[in-house]
Protein backbone atom coordinates (compact mmCIF):
# COMPACT_ATOMS: atom_id res chain seq x y z
CA UNK A 1 0.00 0.00 0.00
CA UNK A 2 1.76 3.13 -1.36
CA UNK A 3 -0.03 5.86 1.00
CA UNK A 4 2.56 8.39 0.64
CA UNK A 5 1.22 8.35 -3.14
CA UNK A 6 -1.82 8.71 -2.03
CA UNK A 7 -1.12 11.52 -0.07
CA UNK A 8 1.03 13.36 -3.37
CA UNK A 9 -2.10 12.38 -5.72
CA UNK A 10 -4.55 13.77 -3.10
CA UNK A 11 -2.88 16.95 -2.78
CA UNK A 12 -2.50 17.25 -6.19
CA UNK A 13 -5.65 16.33 -7.41
CA UNK A 14 -7.53 18.71 -4.57
CA UNK A 15 -5.79 21.38 -6.79
CA UNK A 16 -7.34 20.40 -9.28
CA UNK A 17 -10.04 18.64 -9.82
CA UNK A 18 -11.56 18.61 -6.51
CA UNK A 19 -11.22 22.48 -6.19
CA UNK A 20 -13.49 22.76 -9.68
CA UNK A 21 -16.12 21.53 -7.18
CA UNK A 22 -17.03 25.30 -5.27
CA UNK A 23 -17.77 24.80 -2.00
CA UNK A 24 -21.24 24.60 -1.13
CA UNK A 25 -22.79 28.08 0.03
CA UNK A 26 -25.96 29.60 -0.18
CA UNK A 27 -27.55 30.36 -3.85
CA UNK A 28 -27.28 33.48 -5.31
CA UNK A 29 -29.82 35.65 -4.84
CA UNK A 30 -29.59 38.47 -7.69
CA UNK A 31 -32.10 40.56 -5.76
CA UNK A 32 -30.95 43.34 -3.98
CA UNK A 33 -30.64 43.14 0.24
CA UNK A 34 -33.31 44.35 2.33
CA UNK A 35 -32.55 47.24 4.86
CA UNK A 36 -32.63 44.38 7.81
CA UNK A 37 -30.21 42.15 5.58
CA UNK A 38 -27.87 45.60 5.08
CA UNK A 39 -28.19 46.13 9.19
CA UNK A 40 -27.10 42.44 9.39
CA UNK A 41 -23.88 42.78 7.62
CA UNK A 42 -22.89 45.82 9.78
CA UNK A 43 -23.48 43.58 12.58
CA UNK A 44 -26.22 45.87 13.69
CA UNK A 45 -28.46 42.94 14.50
CA UNK A 46 -30.45 44.57 17.29
CA UNK A 47 -31.61 47.41 14.69
CA UNK A 48 -32.49 44.34 12.43
CA UNK A 49 -34.95 43.02 14.95
CA UNK A 50 -36.65 45.79 15.86
CA UNK A 51 -37.14 46.30 11.96
CA UNK A 52 -38.39 42.69 11.03
CA UNK A 53 -40.86 42.85 13.73
CA UNK A 54 -42.59 46.28 12.12
CA UNK A 55 -42.01 44.92 8.88
CA UNK A 56 -44.24 41.60 10.71
CA UNK A 57 -46.45 43.10 12.00
CA UNK A 58 -47.29 45.27 9.18
CA UNK A 59 -47.44 41.93 7.12
CA UNK A 60 -50.29 40.26 9.36
CA UNK A 61 -52.50 43.64 8.97
CA UNK A 62 -52.23 43.36 5.60
CA UNK A 63 -52.80 39.62 5.83
CA UNK A 64 -49.22 38.95 3.79
CA UNK A 65 -47.20 36.20 4.74
CA UNK A 66 -44.75 36.53 6.90
CA UNK A 67 -42.31 33.56 6.71
CA UNK A 68 -39.39 35.04 5.04
CA UNK A 69 -39.19 37.65 7.55
CA UNK A 70 -39.49 35.16 10.52
CA UNK A 71 -37.14 33.21 9.50
CA UNK A 72 -34.67 36.45 8.67
CA UNK A 73 -36.29 37.49 12.23
CA UNK A 74 -34.71 34.31 13.42
CA UNK A 75 -31.54 34.37 11.64
CA UNK A 76 -31.20 38.23 13.52
CA UNK A 77 -31.22 37.02 16.58
CA UNK A 78 -29.44 34.45 16.17
CA UNK A 79 -26.46 36.93 15.51
CA UNK A 80 -27.62 39.28 18.20
CA UNK A 81 -26.83 36.04 20.66
CA UNK A 82 -23.37 35.40 19.25
CA UNK A 83 -22.64 39.22 19.34
CA UNK A 84 -23.29 39.68 22.89
CA UNK A 85 -21.28 36.53 23.84
CA UNK A 86 -18.40 37.93 21.24
CA UNK A 87 -15.06 36.19 22.28
CA UNK A 88 -11.82 37.32 23.39
CA UNK A 89 -9.38 36.39 20.96
CA UNK A 90 -5.63 37.58 20.66
CA UNK A 91 -5.12 37.89 16.46
CA UNK A 92 -1.60 37.87 15.63
CA UNK A 93 -1.31 37.71 11.75
CA UNK A 94 -3.66 37.14 8.69
CA UNK A 95 -3.25 36.50 4.78
CA UNK A 96 -5.44 36.76 2.19
CA UNK A 97 -5.18 33.57 -0.26
CA UNK A 98 -6.81 32.34 -3.50
CA UNK A 99 -9.87 30.04 -1.79
CA UNK A 100 -9.15 26.77 -4.20
CA UNK A 101 -5.51 26.76 -2.28
CA UNK A 102 -5.88 27.18 1.50
CA UNK A 103 -5.98 24.21 2.40
CA UNK A 104 -2.10 24.23 1.38
CA UNK A 105 -1.19 27.74 2.67
CA UNK A 106 -1.45 26.92 6.24
CA UNK A 107 2.21 26.90 8.35
CA UNK A 108 0.84 23.54 10.63
CA UNK A 109 3.17 21.29 12.22
CA UNK A 110 3.60 17.77 11.15
CA UNK A 111 2.76 16.70 14.53
CA UNK A 112 -0.77 17.62 14.23
CA UNK A 113 -1.69 15.27 11.66
CA UNK A 114 -1.89 16.78 7.81
CA UNK A 115 -4.91 19.23 6.23
CA UNK A 116 -5.03 18.79 2.52
CA UNK A 117 -7.55 18.87 -0.01
CA UNK A 118 -9.84 16.04 -0.32
CA UNK A 119 -9.35 14.49 -3.58
CA UNK A 120 -10.51 10.99 -5.66
CA UNK A 121 -7.56 9.23 -3.71
CA UNK A 122 -8.65 9.69 -0.22
CA UNK A 123 -8.14 6.94 1.76
CA UNK A 124 -10.62 4.46 1.96
CA UNK A 125 -12.60 6.84 -0.66
CA UNK A 126 -15.20 4.69 -2.94
CA UNK A 127 -15.01 4.71 -5.97
CA UNK A 128 -16.74 8.07 -8.25
CA UNK A 129 -18.13 9.03 -4.36
CA UNK A 130 -19.24 12.65 -4.06
CA UNK A 131 -16.88 13.81 -1.33
CA UNK A 132 -16.50 17.30 0.32
CA UNK A 133 -13.23 19.26 -0.36
CA UNK A 134 -11.42 19.01 3.31
CA UNK A 135 -9.49 16.23 3.86
CA UNK A 136 -7.53 15.49 7.57
CA UNK A 137 -5.14 12.46 8.47
CA UNK A 138 -3.90 12.08 11.85
CA UNK A 139 -0.51 12.74 12.98
CA UNK A 140 0.52 9.16 13.05
CA UNK A 141 -1.15 8.76 9.28
CA UNK A 142 -3.84 5.74 10.09
CA UNK A 143 -6.84 7.66 10.97
CA UNK A 144 -8.34 10.14 8.23
CA UNK A 145 -11.87 12.28 8.05
CA UNK A 146 -13.50 13.77 5.40
CA UNK A 147 -16.82 14.08 3.68
CA UNK A 148 -19.55 11.99 1.54
CA UNK A 149 -22.43 12.57 0.24
CA UNK A 150 -25.88 10.81 2.06
CA UNK A 151 -28.60 8.98 0.16
CA UNK A 152 -30.23 12.64 0.07
CA UNK A 153 -26.68 14.02 -1.62
CA UNK A 154 -25.78 16.06 1.15
CA UNK A 155 -22.24 15.59 2.37
CA UNK A 156 -22.01 14.28 6.03
CA UNK A 157 -18.73 13.94 7.81
CA UNK A 158 -17.42 10.47 7.62
CA UNK A 159 -14.19 8.30 9.02
CA UNK A 160 -11.82 5.47 8.30
CA UNK A 161 -9.14 3.91 9.61
CA UNK A 162 -6.06 1.54 8.52
CA UNK A 163 -6.75 -2.36 8.89
CA UNK A 164 -3.10 -3.50 8.20
CA UNK A 165 -2.22 -1.93 5.07
CA UNK A 166 -5.73 -1.72 4.22
CA UNK A 167 -8.42 1.43 4.61
CA UNK A 168 -12.07 0.61 5.63
CA UNK A 169 -14.43 1.45 4.20
CA UNK A 170 -15.54 4.91 5.48
CA UNK A 171 -18.96 5.09 8.14
CA UNK A 172 -20.79 8.65 8.76
CA UNK A 173 -19.71 9.86 12.21
CA UNK A 174 -21.81 8.57 14.72
CA UNK A 175 -23.99 12.04 16.34
CA UNK A 176 -23.35 13.89 13.23
CA UNK A 177 -25.16 12.24 10.27
CA UNK A 178 -28.51 13.02 11.33
CA UNK A 179 -28.19 16.41 11.93
CA UNK A 180 -29.35 19.00 9.05
CA UNK A 181 -27.27 20.42 6.67
CA UNK A 182 -23.91 20.00 4.87
CA UNK A 183 -20.73 19.09 6.72
CA UNK A 184 -17.11 19.59 5.95
CA UNK A 185 -13.16 20.68 6.30
CA UNK A 186 -12.81 18.70 9.15
CA UNK A 187 -10.05 19.07 11.95
CA UNK A 188 -9.09 16.87 15.01
CA UNK A 189 -7.18 17.67 18.07
CA UNK A 190 -4.47 15.47 18.99
CA UNK A 191 -6.49 14.11 21.96
CA UNK A 192 -8.42 12.20 19.64
CA UNK A 193 -11.75 13.36 20.43
CA UNK A 194 -12.43 16.98 19.74
CA UNK A 195 -13.61 17.97 16.25
CA UNK A 196 -13.86 20.97 14.52
CA UNK A 197 -15.97 21.22 11.61
CA UNK A 198 -17.67 23.73 8.83
CA UNK A 199 -21.63 23.28 8.59
CA UNK A 200 -23.89 25.33 6.59
CA UNK A 201 -27.27 24.41 8.28
CA UNK A 202 -30.93 25.91 9.24
CA UNK A 203 -29.10 27.47 12.68
CA UNK A 204 -26.14 28.76 11.56
CA UNK A 205 -25.58 32.43 11.01
CA UNK A 206 -24.90 32.40 7.23
CA UNK A 207 -23.20 30.31 4.94
CA UNK A 208 -21.06 27.65 6.60
CA UNK A 209 -20.45 28.23 10.43
CA UNK A 210 -17.64 26.67 12.62
CA UNK A 211 -18.53 23.93 15.26
CA UNK A 212 -17.14 21.78 17.17
CA UNK A 213 -17.95 18.50 19.35
CA UNK A 214 -16.31 15.66 21.30
CA UNK A 215 -16.26 12.04 21.19
CA UNK A 216 -18.08 10.57 24.12
CA UNK A 217 -16.75 6.77 24.90
CA UNK A 218 -19.89 6.41 26.87
CA UNK A 219 -21.93 7.26 24.55
CA UNK A 220 -19.95 5.85 21.77
CA UNK A 221 -20.82 9.06 19.57
CA UNK A 222 -20.68 12.40 19.37
CA UNK A 223 -21.63 14.86 21.37
CA UNK A 224 -24.34 17.73 20.21
CA UNK A 225 -21.76 20.34 18.19
CA UNK A 226 -21.32 23.80 19.73
CA UNK A 227 -21.31 26.93 17.28
CA UNK A 228 -18.20 28.43 18.05
CA UNK A 229 -19.69 32.20 18.03
CA UNK A 230 -18.09 35.06 16.81
CA UNK A 231 -15.40 36.00 15.97
CA UNK A 232 -15.11 33.32 14.40
CA UNK A 233 -18.49 32.93 12.25
CA UNK A 234 -20.18 35.29 10.38
CA UNK A 235 -22.74 36.30 8.04
CA UNK A 236 -20.06 35.12 6.00
CA UNK A 237 -18.52 32.09 5.02
CA UNK A 238 -16.17 30.41 7.93
CA UNK A 239 -14.60 27.10 6.35
CA UNK A 240 -11.77 25.93 9.06
CA UNK A 241 -11.02 25.96 12.51
CA UNK A 242 -7.60 24.27 13.22
CA UNK A 243 -5.17 24.33 16.46
CA UNK A 244 -1.37 23.75 16.28
CA UNK A 245 -0.69 22.24 19.80
CA UNK A 246 2.77 22.09 19.30
CA UNK A 247 2.77 25.63 18.70
CA UNK A 248 0.11 27.02 20.26
CA UNK A 249 -1.21 28.57 17.25
CA UNK A 250 -4.70 29.00 16.21
CA UNK A 251 -5.93 29.25 12.54
CA UNK A 252 -9.24 29.91 11.14
CA UNK A 253 -10.34 30.84 7.44
CA UNK A 254 -12.99 32.67 6.10
CA UNK A 255 -14.19 34.62 3.34
CA UNK A 256 -16.12 37.93 5.38
CA UNK A 257 -15.14 41.16 3.64
CA UNK A 258 -13.44 38.98 0.47
CA UNK A 259 -13.74 39.36 -3.21
CA UNK A 260 -14.91 36.44 -5.28
CA UNK A 261 -12.33 33.40 -4.69
CA UNK A 262 -10.32 34.68 -1.99
CA UNK A 263 -10.23 33.44 1.74
CA UNK A 264 -8.72 35.09 4.84
CA UNK A 265 -6.45 33.15 6.82
CA UNK A 266 -6.66 34.38 10.92
CA UNK A 267 -3.35 32.96 13.10
CA UNK A 268 -4.31 33.52 16.90
CA UNK A 269 -3.56 32.14 20.04
CA UNK A 270 -6.01 30.11 21.28
CA UNK A 271 -7.00 29.95 24.87
CA UNK A 272 -8.07 27.07 27.44
CA UNK A 273 -10.80 29.15 28.46
CA UNK A 274 -13.57 31.51 26.25
CA UNK A 275 -14.12 34.95 28.10
CA UNK A 276 -16.10 37.48 26.53
CA UNK A 277 -16.05 41.37 26.26
CA UNK A 278 -17.77 42.73 29.52
CA UNK A 279 -20.76 44.78 28.15
CA UNK A 280 -19.69 47.84 30.84
CA UNK A 281 -16.49 47.72 29.70
CA UNK A 282 -16.70 48.20 25.94
CA UNK A 283 -19.27 50.14 24.22
CA UNK A 284 -21.49 48.35 21.23
CA UNK A 285 -19.37 49.56 18.37
CA UNK A 286 -16.18 48.37 19.63
CA UNK A 287 -17.64 44.76 20.14
CA UNK A 288 -18.99 44.90 16.74
CA UNK A 289 -15.36 45.79 15.75
CA UNK A 290 -14.04 42.78 17.87
CA UNK A 291 -16.84 40.50 16.31
CA UNK A 292 -15.51 41.73 13.11
CA UNK A 293 -12.04 41.68 13.77
CA UNK A 294 -11.99 44.91 12.20
CA UNK A 295 -8.55 45.40 13.49
CA UNK A 296 -6.04 42.90 14.75
CA UNK A 297 -4.08 45.39 16.48
CA UNK A 298 -7.18 46.26 18.71
CA UNK A 299 -6.69 43.00 20.21
CA UNK A 300 -3.40 42.59 21.25
CA UNK A 301 -3.63 43.66 24.75
CA UNK A 302 -0.66 41.53 25.91
CA UNK A 303 2.12 42.23 24.54
CA UNK A 304 4.39 39.29 26.00
CA UNK A 305 1.50 36.88 24.92
CA UNK A 306 1.84 38.43 21.46
CA UNK A 307 5.84 38.50 20.87
CA UNK A 308 6.04 34.67 21.93
CA UNK A 309 2.77 33.87 19.47
CA UNK A 310 4.88 35.55 17.05
CA UNK A 311 7.80 33.81 17.31
CA UNK A 312 5.84 30.68 16.97
CA UNK A 313 4.45 31.63 13.62
CA UNK A 314 8.00 32.67 12.32
CA UNK A 315 9.27 29.04 13.13
CA UNK A 316 6.24 27.43 12.17
CA UNK A 317 6.82 29.91 8.80
CA UNK A 318 10.42 28.66 8.74
CA UNK A 319 10.36 25.18 9.54
CA UNK A 320 11.38 22.53 6.92
CA UNK A 321 8.47 21.18 5.09
CA UNK A 322 7.90 18.00 6.82
CA UNK A 323 6.54 15.16 4.25
CA UNK A 324 6.86 11.32 4.72
CA UNK A 325 9.20 11.22 1.99
CA UNK A 326 11.71 13.39 4.30
CA UNK A 327 10.45 11.81 7.79
CA UNK A 328 13.83 10.20 9.66
CA UNK A 329 14.54 6.35 9.30
CA UNK A 330 17.18 4.57 10.46
CA UNK A 331 17.66 1.46 8.15
CA UNK A 332 20.30 -0.87 8.08
CA UNK A 333 21.60 -1.15 4.05
CA UNK A 334 24.17 -3.11 4.87
CA UNK A 335 27.93 -2.77 3.62
CA UNK A 336 28.46 -1.10 6.55
CA UNK A 337 26.13 2.00 5.32
CA UNK A 338 22.86 2.79 7.66
CA UNK A 339 20.54 5.20 6.51
CA UNK A 340 18.71 7.82 9.00
CA UNK A 341 16.93 9.50 5.75
CA UNK A 342 14.94 8.21 2.69
CA UNK A 343 16.91 10.85 0.80
CA UNK A 344 19.78 8.77 1.03
CA UNK A 345 18.75 5.96 -1.09
CA UNK A 346 20.72 6.22 -4.88
CA UNK A 347 18.47 3.46 -6.21
CA UNK A 348 14.97 4.97 -7.24
CA UNK A 349 13.31 1.70 -6.67
CA UNK A 350 14.71 1.96 -2.93
CA UNK A 351 13.51 4.92 -2.78
CA UNK A 352 10.04 4.29 -3.44
CA UNK A 353 9.99 1.09 -1.22
CA UNK A 354 11.30 3.07 1.75
CA UNK A 355 8.54 5.41 1.54
CA UNK A 356 5.99 2.57 1.98
CA UNK A 357 7.95 0.70 4.23
CA UNK A 358 8.63 4.12 6.74
CA UNK A 359 4.76 4.37 6.77
CA UNK A 360 3.93 0.56 7.61
CA UNK A 361 6.97 0.71 9.79
CA UNK A 362 5.26 3.48 12.36
CA UNK A 363 1.87 1.93 11.76
CA UNK A 364 3.32 -1.40 12.96
CA UNK A 365 4.99 0.35 16.37
CA UNK A 366 1.97 1.71 17.50
CA UNK A 367 0.57 -1.26 16.89
CA UNK A 368 2.82 -2.93 18.95
CA UNK A 369 2.28 -0.37 21.59
CA UNK A 370 -1.40 -1.17 21.87
CA UNK A 371 -0.68 -4.71 21.75
CA UNK A 372 2.16 -4.26 24.91
CA UNK A 373 -0.80 -2.46 26.60
CA UNK A 374 -3.60 -5.07 26.26
CA UNK A 375 -1.32 -7.64 27.36
CA UNK A 376 -0.55 -5.66 30.54
CA UNK A 377 -4.14 -5.30 31.11
CA UNK A 378 -5.37 -9.06 30.70
CA UNK A 379 -2.61 -9.58 32.96
CA UNK A 380 -4.11 -7.24 35.75
CA UNK A 381 -7.43 -7.93 34.83
CA UNK A 382 -10.20 -10.77 35.97
CA UNK A 383 -11.06 -14.19 34.62
CA UNK A 384 -14.34 -12.74 33.45
CA UNK A 385 -12.70 -9.41 31.92
CA UNK A 386 -9.68 -11.74 30.53
CA UNK A 387 -12.28 -13.70 28.81
CA UNK A 388 -13.36 -10.55 26.88
CA UNK A 389 -10.03 -9.05 26.33
CA UNK A 390 -9.12 -12.52 24.81
CA UNK A 391 -10.57 -12.12 20.98
CA UNK A 392 -9.36 -8.32 20.79
CA UNK A 393 -5.36 -8.96 21.87
CA UNK A 394 -5.67 -12.38 19.03
CA UNK A 395 -6.90 -10.60 16.71
CA UNK A 396 -4.46 -8.00 17.19
CA UNK A 397 -1.31 -10.89 17.80
CA UNK A 398 -2.43 -11.76 13.88
CA UNK A 399 -2.45 -8.06 12.52
CA UNK A 400 1.08 -7.33 14.20
CA UNK A 401 2.54 -10.75 12.56
CA UNK A 402 1.16 -9.90 9.17
CA UNK A 403 2.65 -6.21 9.47
CA UNK A 404 6.08 -7.26 10.92
CA UNK A 405 5.86 -10.41 7.91
CA UNK A 406 5.26 -7.16 4.95
CA UNK A 407 8.24 -5.03 6.73
CA UNK A 408 10.21 -7.91 6.28
CA UNK A 409 9.63 -8.28 2.40
CA UNK A 410 9.95 -5.14 1.84
CA UNK A 411 13.18 -4.49 3.98
CA UNK A 412 14.58 -7.35 2.15
CA UNK A 413 13.40 -6.45 -1.32
CA UNK A 414 15.00 -2.53 -0.51
CA UNK A 415 18.19 -4.07 0.04
CA UNK A 416 18.24 -5.99 -3.50
CA UNK A 417 17.69 -2.58 -5.14
CA UNK A 418 20.31 -0.61 -3.44
CA UNK A 419 23.10 -2.84 -2.90
CA UNK A 420 22.63 -3.38 -6.67
CA UNK A 421 22.29 0.33 -7.59
CA UNK A 422 25.95 0.91 -9.55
Amino acid sequence: MNYTHLLLVCCLMGQTAAYAQKPATAPEDTKPKTEAERLMDEYRFEEAVELLEKDIATAERRRKPTETLEELKAKAMTGLNMLNATARVTFIDSLVVDKAQFLTQMSLSADIGRLMPCGESAPGLPGKAVHGLGLFVNELGDKAYYSLADSAGTLKLHYTEMLGDTWRTPTPLEGLAGLNGTQDFPFVLTDGVTLYYASQNEEGLGGYDLYVTRYSLDEGSYLKPENLGMPFNSPANDYLYAVDEANNLGWFVTDRAQPEGKVCIYIFVPGDTRDTYPPLAFDDSEIRDFARISSIAATQKNASEVAEAKNALQRARTAPKQTTEEDAIRFVVGDGRIYTSIAQFQSAEARKLCTEWAITHKHMVQQEKQLDALRLAYARNEEAKRRQMAPTILQLEKEVEALRADNRQTEARMRVAELQQK
